[in-house]
């Protein structure tokens, strides 16, 4: 009986390309969730809107955990994520519950990725209350992108190890 052998795929030069890919953009993620405050849009006023919610954006969102926030001289509604529990990307500070309407604040903005036709802005790193942080993003994209570098090098090694076996092409 004659033994059938598989040929192997050629996913290789593909492949090795995507995780090459998906390791800059880890990296770019990586430092880009690393800019300080001279390093982002920085937006003063007076706080107009404070809620829970904004006209049930997105209502699956809506669950305690953000905070909708609008200053008098920009247009944007930011979106404030807070939550705490278990899971969470936690902010590392969060005083949000304590600001009030008519509060004058600065917030610090990542504008690069954000898309312009939308309302709802959720690239807030830090708000401060005159000299007091009120809110600092975690380090949760760090974490994503670190994961995502060391999942694709690894990758890439089994690739190579598939490569050198004859079992990609």
């Amino acid at each position: 009986m004659e033994k059938i052998t598989k040929a192997p795929q050629r996913i290789f030069l593909k492949s090795v390309l995507s995780f090459v890919g998906l390791i800059i953009l880890g990296f770019f993620s990586y430092f880009r969730a690393g800019l300080n405050k001279a390093d982002l849009q920085k937006i003063t006023g007076n706080i107009n809107y404070l809620e829970k919610t904004f006209n049930n954006y997105p209502p699956a969102r809506n669950s305690g955990k953000c905070r909708y926030i609008r200053v008098d001289n920009y247009l944007d509604v930011f979106e404030i994520f807070i939550g705490k529990d278990k899971g969470d990307f936690a902010p590392v500070l969060e005083k949000i519950d304590s600001l009030r309407i008519g509060d004058e604040i600065t917030v610090y903005v990542d504008n690069l990725i954000s898309p312009q036709e939308d309302i709802i802005n959720s690239n807030v790193r830090f708000i401060d209350r005159g000299n007091e942080p009120v809110f600092i993003r975690g380090n949760s994209l760090k974490n994503v992108a670190i994961f995502l570098v060391g999942l694709s090098a690894l990758s890439l090694i089994g690739l190579v190890v598939l490569k050198k076996k004859g079992k990609i092409a």
